[in-house]
């Protein structure tokens, strides 16, 4: 795609040149010099990219809408609420075997508000996804409590440590994974510690938002896609018949010409946009 388009602005710009009769030493100059301006634009936008795939960013200057970069088609998608962020982000979930999933380190935060019936510092929808009896503070009888285990990576179901593959941790860094040898839970890979947080509703996926979260201004929220660069104007997705209904649904337009719909709790803290519908 960056060879064609650079390819296109080079022939534009020789037979530019050639209409006004200039040496070939200056043409080659001056096609040199496009060359180093067009190419590195496009490697910064892939790299800037590249290094935020996978975050859930917050939007600090305005009411914390949350987005979330979604690692395979680089799209910046808009988490309206708990329920609607669990929905999507299962949408985009991949497939995992309870082995693989064994080996990726299980991430605890402590702000999350939710149920923990025996006191042994895991929630009891946790403890059900890893298989641990929530009404036990120590499943296995080794004398050590369950949240104990978890967090020092002890395998809270049997002897010894849970065995980590780092790699595979990395592999699927800010992915959505969901359990297809068992009920289909959902679990998001913090891409910030590459351990996995469990998402069992709409009330985990908006705690996995607001904690997991990095906040962000809006002038940085517009380099995440490249459409900010004039690569290209790809259309957000996904945009249907509801796509924003309790919400603003909005355009903007940036200083290259790309649109793209937007949806947003107040369009008051974007910049340069158009409203297309207030719901």
């Amino acid at each position: 795609m960056v060879l064609m388009i650079f390819a296109y602005y080079k022939v534009e710009t020789y037979v530019f040149l050639n209409s006004f009769n200039m040496s070939n030493f200056r043409k080659i100059l001056l096609l040199s010099m496009l060359a180093f301006l067009v190419v590195p634009l496009f490697s910064h936008a892939e790299e800037y990219i590249e290094q935020h795939l996978g975050k859930i960013f917050l939007q600090v200057e305005g009411r914390g809408e949350a987005w979330y970069v979604n690692p395979i088609s680089t799209e910046v998608e808009y988490l309206r609420d708990g329920d609607a962020a669990y929905y999507m982000m299962r949408d985009l979930g991949l497939g995992i075997t309870d082995d693989d999933l064994n080996k990726i380190p299980i991430g605890l935060e402590e702000r999350f508000v939710e149920l923990d019936s025996d006191g042994d510092g895991l929630s009891d929808k946790l403890e059900e996804a890893l298989k641990l009896d929530p009404s036990k503070m120590d499943t296995d009888g080794d004398g050590f409590l369950d949240g104990i285990e978890v967090q020092n990576g002890y395998n809270p179901l049997g002897d010894g440590k849970q065995l980590i593959n780092n790699n595979l941790s990395n592999e699927l860094s800010g992915k959505i994974l969901l359990q297809v040898e068992s009920k289909g839970e959902a679990w998001y890979i913090n891409p910030l510690d590459r351990k996995r947080y469990y998402m069992k509703d709409g009330s985990s996926a908006y705690q996995i938002m607001r904690y997991l979260g990095i906040g962000i201004s809006n002038t940085d929220m517009f380099k995440l896609t490249n459409w900010q660069y004039g690569m290209d104007c790809p259309m957000l997705s996904p945009v249907g018949p509801n796509w924003c209904s309790n919400g603003f649904a909005t355009s903007v337009t940036n200083e290259y010409g790309c649109t793209r719909p937007v949806c947003v709790e107040d369009p008051s803290v974007i910049e340069n946009l158009e409203i297309l519908n207030e719901q």
